[in-house]
């Protein structure tokens, strides 16, 4: 074992480079071999500074006291720090810190592949700072490139500071090659308030939507008893989409409601088709029909359309 010290200082890096470079001490550190690369290109470099290292040849690297380690695309704080070069493997306690591209997690203990990206967080606090979202979980296990799992999980995208709704996932993917997450076992929490919960649901880490069913509605009115809507959300296009609504009335029976958004350049609208077949307590077919309709009809001119139809006059 070779033991050596660097000074505390910003330019008191250890480089260790895929051909082996030389601390003061003629101390050799070579990173494991990438298999993901092609042949003949090599690792990227990994740097490391502490306020003591000391390591053996081609084996490992201990470095103590605000380690500081860094490579292409992520970075890694921590009080304690052990990197075994044949597994190309870090091991860190203690204020343990790591960013990478679009992501940041911390906690008191972490194991992680470098190249691989696969190993485990325990405790973490982490923020998608790509995706404006933010949480902490029991543990996060890094499941490759962009890849990452939470068990015990709070997830939100309030501001820092602002803690009105989280939602609560036993287990939660969040997969950024795709921009989506999946939890299992889920719950939404508003203002301290549990109010829906879901074995399973998918949703989008950006700003963008994504087809899907939507939270349902359960209710009771005098005249049609107890009822759930179950919305199912449609992405049809960048510029269409559609919202439909089975609701089930117990003293009336099934109604389908459809809600279809159209966007162009020169107009927009929306167009509704609501349809209760068999109504139990007017023994007929009811329906409700509407268009709303916006144009531009160019050198100033607009034009828009309002149409509406009722089965009966005591639809609503």
């Amino acid at each position: 074992m070779q033991n050596f010290r660097l000074r505390p200082i910003a330019l008191s890096l250890l480089c260790l480079l895929a051909n082996g470079a030389y601390a003061d001490d003629g101390v050799t550190l070579t990173p494991a071999q990438d298999l993901s690369h092609k042949p003949g290109d090599e690792p990227a470099p990994l740097f490391i500074a502490a306020d003591r290292l000391q390591g053996t040849r081609d084996q490992q690297l201990e470095a103590f006291g605000d380690v500081d380690m860094r490579k292409q695309g992520e970075s890694l704080a921590a009080d304690y720090l052990i990197y075994r070069q044949p597994q190309d493997e870090v091991f860190a306690k203690g204020n343990v810190r790591i960013e990478q591209k679009g992501s940041m997690a911390a906690g008191p203990e972490m194991r992680l592949k470098l190249e691989q990206n696969l190993g485990y967080m325990e405790s973490p606090v982490y923020q998608l700072t790509d995706n404006n979202a933010r949480g902490d979980a029991k543990r996060l296990l890094f499941e490759g490139k962009d890849k990452y799992r939470l068990q015990d999980a709070r997830y939100t995208t309030c501001p820092a500071g602002t803690d009105d709704w989280f939602m609560h996932a036993a287990d939660l993917e969040i997969d950024r090659t795709t921009q989506i997450g999946t939890a299992h076992h889920a719950h939404v929490e508003f203002k301290g308030v549990p109010l829906l919960y879901t074995p399973w649901m998918t949703f989008p880490l950006v700003a963008q939507r994504k087809s899907g069913f939507l939270a349902p509605s359960i209710g009771s009115t005098g005249n049609s008893g107890w009822e759930l809507t179950t919305p199912y959300y449609w992405n049809i296009a960048p510029n269409r989409d559609a919202t439909i609504s089975p609701r089930f009335m117990l003293k009336r029976g099934v109604q389908l409601k459809n809600e279809l958004r159209y966007l162009e350049s020169n107009y927009v609208g929306q167009a509704d088709l609501e349809v209760l077949p068999s109504d139990r307590i007017t023994n007929s077919t009811r329906h409700f029909l509407a268009l709303r309709h916006q144009q531009n009809l160019g050198s100033g001119w607009t034009g828009s359309l309002d149409l509406q139809r009722a089965s009966d006059d005591n639809y609503f």
